[in-house]
């Protein structure tokens, strides 16, 4: 086992704990808006996050590891006031967790090629492709909104 890549992978479960948990909020909010459909997507989003930890939890372990539940990064706030400018914050709020998360996978990949960690390095791609399909997914969104504008967009979402 190598403890460095312990570490990355724990770095990792800190970050997909912390999106689990960001997309909840933002999951709830949504719905209790009444945008249905990016509220769903959300929940989808959480539910994948969620795999992903579990994924890294299970590698850490077998490489004779201790997962790290316990910390966790802040998460966007909430302060009960549902606006048209609500949207865009999730989004951005969002783009900035994925962005965060890609830079983490590809640090990690590193690590495990120089450790001659071909496992590890084969879920950390399966995982860092699915980030990156997150991130792109957000970025369509945040573009749709500047075409169209939040209101139209929103009418998409309902």
């Amino acid at each position: 086992m190598s403890k460095e890549i312990v570490k990355h992978f724990n770095k990792l479960l800190t970050n997909e704990l912390t999106s689990v948990r960001q997309y909840l909020l933002h999951s709830t909010v949504l719905k209790d808006n009444g945008i249905n459909k990016l509220a769903e997507k959300m929940k989808n989003e959480l539910n994948e996050e969620l795999e992903h930890a579990n994924k890294l939890a299970e590698r850490i372990l077998l490489l004779k590891g201790i997962p790290n539940f316990q910390d966790t990064n802040e998460i966007s706030k909430y302060d009960g006031e549902f606006t048209k400018d609500t949207i865009q914050k999730i989004l951005a709020d969002n783009f900035k967790l994925e962005e965060k998360g890609l830079k983490d996978y590809k640090e990690a990949i590193s690590v495990a090629e120089e450790e001659k960690d071909f496992v590890s390095v084969i879920l950390l791609e399966e995982l860092l492709k699915s980030e990156e399909e997150h991130l792109h997914w957000i970025e369509e969104q945040i573009n749709l909104i500047e075409l169209i504008g939040v209101v139209n967009y929103l009418k998409t979402q309902i």
